[in-house]
């Protein structure tokens, strides 16, 4: 009488064996280990991986390649060429900001404010802006003097490459740049533009920065200057501000000046007091 034989299920055992690339997995048939994948692949992107994308392909097994990896790996190499060829972009660019900020930095000029044009409610040293809204001083009569809340520098510029930097700290609601020597300093209501005169970077509460040239343009800050560099090409046409806490280049007017121009600061305080001064940065020397 033939004996009877209970049926043997036999389980396919799944392992999270990693191979080398010669060995293979355990059993013939292999699920795809979609978290080493992953795991794989971000140590790839990220650089973290000694060896190149031929490598974290070369290191799975045959089974692991199958029709449904082989797309998914081929599909990450694209992004990571890509993600590569875009940080290198990025990078070739901050560079080449850094060397124009560098080079810019080669026309730096001894800037001091004038306090015969400084508004009454500006307390001003040859470097140094304070200022207050409730106890105005007593100024002579000067016909330099704005009745603006504004300042200009007792230097002007007429030729040539020039560089300064201004530390506006924390303050909200400045605008600074150059102006023409002969603007009308009396108006209170002036708009600022380069047809009369005036070329600055604006800003106007938290994160709204602008460029006033012809017209007022919106410009994305990344990081908010704290210490903005600002280089006049008076023959290039082209007056440029630099954000000194990330070395980037905010933002270039081109304006085809004339006359005579002098560094400007304009402050919108509305009855509040400055946070904190506005400076004249001493920059070393060309």
């Amino acid at each position: 009488m033939a004996v009877m034989k209970e049926p043997v299920t036999i389980m396919e055992k799944e392992t999270d064996t990693w191979t080398t690339g010669t060995e293979h997995m355990c059993e013939p048939k292999q699920k795809l280990d979609v978290n080493r994948l992953t795991q794989c692949i971000g140590k790839s992107i990220t650089g973290r991986k000694e060896k190149s994308r031929i490598n974290w392909v070369g290191a799975m097994s045959p089974a692991e390649l199958s029709s449904h990896t082989l797309p998914v790996v081929l599909f990450c190499d694209l992004l990571l060429f890509y993600g590569f060829g875009f940080r290198l972009e990025r990078q070739e660019g901050n560079m080449q900001t850094d060397l124009e900020w560098r080079d810019a930095r080669k026309y730096a000029e001894k800037v001091t404010l004038d306090p015969d044009s400084a508004h009454p409610h500006f307390y001003t040293s040859d470097l140094k802006i304070e200022s207050s809204m409730t106890i105005p001083q007593e100024v002579a009569f000067s016909e330099k003097r704005f009745r603006r809340t504004c300042v200009v520098a007792s230097e002007g510029f007429q030729n040539g490459k020039h560089y300064w930097e201004v530390d506006v700290g924390f303050n909200n609601r400045w605008y600074l740049g150059v102006c023409r020597h002969d603007v009308d300093r009396k108006e209170t209501n002036v708009k600022l533009s380069s047809n009369n005169g005036y070329s600055v970077l604006r800003l106007w509460t938290a994160q709204q920065y602008f460029t006033v040239g012809v017209n007022r343009e919106s410009v994305s800050v990344k990081t908010p200057p704290r210490r903005v560099g600002v280089f006049l090409d008076y023959e290039g046409g082209s007056i440029s501000f630099f954000n000194i806490n990330d070395q980037s280049l905010i933002s270039t007017l081109k304006h085809q000046f004339e006359g005579l121009l002098r560094p400007y600061i304009q402050l919108q305080i509305h009855g509040e007091e400055l946070l904190n001064p506005i400076l004249i940065c001493p920059v070393p020397l060309k």
